[in-house]
């Protein structure tokens, strides 16, 4: 099996190789996915430099979104959610009435923020964080995942709403395309193709 490894933490395109490795016995609850289709997210690069919330031993292998096929599932795997297929175009005027500049800062900007409770108290408002691993661990958050995704399969299906495809890459140039989503030079989503 190929896999991109992450050999040590920095940058991606300095940390991340292609290594040929054995394929993994799944175990419970677990599949073992021949992987059609990946996508480059910011979790990856964050990972990658070792300032991610979750932080994997070195070597790892940075990932958190594919498609495919189950190959060997794992004593009592189900499939969770149903496979889209992927787009093939790129739709860049979506009809967005607001727009927020993500190179601008905050955590989507690259840096997690800090918040001073001074400010928050002082100017009146509230702030509230998001981790979507969390909803992973309890079989409700799980529900609640596979709800608000099937009602996204559906929108999408019903052709309501389009994906916004950057460029779609090879297995050897997701250490470059990591570096040009960590830098704001991605617009919509990095496909890997493996």
């Amino acid at each position: 099996m190929r896999a991109l490894v992450a050999t040590a933490l920095g940058e991606p395109e300095a940390v991340l190789t292609v290594r040929d490795l054995p394929s993994p016995v799944p175990g419970p609850g677990r599949v073992r996915l021949q992987v059609e289709a990946a996508a480059c997210n910011l979790p990856d690069v964050l990972m990658c430099r070792g300032v991610y919330v979750l932080r994997p031993e070195v070597p790892f292998t940075p990932g958190l979104e594919a498609v495919g096929v189950v190959q060997a599932p794992g004593w009592s795997a189900r499939p969770s959610s149903p496979t889209v297929p992927w787009p093939r175009r790129c739709c860049r005027a979506l009809g967005a009435q607001e727009t927020i500049d993500y190179r601008q800062g905050g955590f989507a900007g690259g840096e997690v923020q800090s918040v001073r409770a001074s400010h928050v108290l002082m100017r009146n408002y509230s702030v509230v964080g998001l981790y979507m691993g969390a909803y992973s661990v309890t079989a409700p958050g799980r529900e609640l995942v596979g709800q608000v995704h099937a009602e996204i399969v559906r929108l999408y299906m019903d052709g309501r709403i389009q994906a916004v495809i950057d460029r779609v890459v090879g297995l050897e140039d997701v250490p470059v395309a990591l570096a040009d989503l960590g830098g704001r030079r991605t617009t919509g989503k990095v496909v890997v193709r493996p």
